[in-house]
């Protein structure tokens, strides 16, 4: 039991735990939560920035198929046009001919 000449800054959120535990022990076991909550928040700091990473990389790697794309297209037209030009000077040989 605590002492009751010795009032714990938390007894009137905690009364019955500081009732029973020492208000060294409630020290103690808040701020080792505390420093779990801490952890625990660091943690997922840094799995964000982690996954923040990770999504930075997707979207530029979707970035750089889009250009990538962009190119073949162009490639395709270039060689479309090509070919169409090569047919038309086919047709103008065989109408020679």
């Amino acid at each position: 039991m605590t002492d009751p000449n010795k009032a714990h800054p938390f007894v009137e959120e905690f009364l019955l735990l500081t009732a029973i535990i020492s208000s060294e022990a409630f020290d103690e076991a808040y701020t080792t939560h505390l420093k779990d909550l801490k952890n625990k928040v660091v943690h997922l700091c840094n799995k964000y920035q982690t996954g923040s990473v990770q999504y930075t990389e997707l979207y530029n790697n979707h970035d750089a198929l889009l250009v990538d794309d962009q190119a073949h297209k162009k490639e395709q037209d270039s060689l479309a046009r090509k070919l169409s030009e090569t047919t038309v000077e086919l047709n103008t040989l065989k109408a020679q001919l």
